[in-house]
């Protein structure tokens, strides 16, 4: 709550989120155990979640639109999508060799992909079948951690608004 400057609700039973999205009323997060989970924070037992995916190497982007669901698995190096039409789907890899994908966001159609390993921005088609280079020159932190090191881990985000992209290491 940023008028009394305090947290809202903390879902601290939750281990090691990696990132959360809002969908509709529910939240999606992925963790270090390798899932994407669903949970809605207005039921009874909030902490009852819906497993969209698991066996993951270390998702971290999530990116949502009309029903599907990516999301960059960062030790793979893919962009696997998860929902498919509001459906839980057994991972679809839409694109590989992403060299540690971080942050992505949906944009005219296409996924933005911050390759933390290579300090670039991609652009891919949703069908993975170009990519083309949009920025470069970024530098982040990339590769396998312990989870204690991953608490202070710089990662990659990114928030499209309008025609701008903007580009956090947190």
């Amino acid at each position: 709550d940023q008028e009394n400057d305090s947290m809202v609700v903390n879902f601290d039973k939750f281990k090691a989120p990696t990132n959360a999205i809002a969908i509709e009323e529910d939240i999606v997060f992925c963790d270090m155990q390798g899932t994407v989970q669903q949970f809605s924070p207005k039921t009874k037992d909030p902490y009852k979640t819906k497993t969209l995916a698991s066996g993951l190497k270390q998702p971290f982007g999530l990116a949502y639109d009309n029903g599907n669901l990516y999301v960059s698995d960062e030790l793979s190096n893919n962009i696997v999508q998860v929902l498919e039409r509001g459906k839980v789907i057994e991972p679809k890899v839409i694109a590989s060799d992403i060299n540690s994908p971080q942050g992505i966001a949906l944009y005219n159609g296409e996924l933005l992909v911050v390759e933390a390993g290579t300090g670039k921005l991609l652009s891919v088609s949703l069908t993975g079948s170009t990519s083309r280079v949009v920025a470069e020159g970024m530098s982040f932190v990339n590769g396998v951690k312990s989870f204690a090191e991953t608490l202070t881990w710089p990662r990659a985000s990114i928030n499209v608004s309008g025609n701008n992209a903007f580009i956090a290491g947190t």
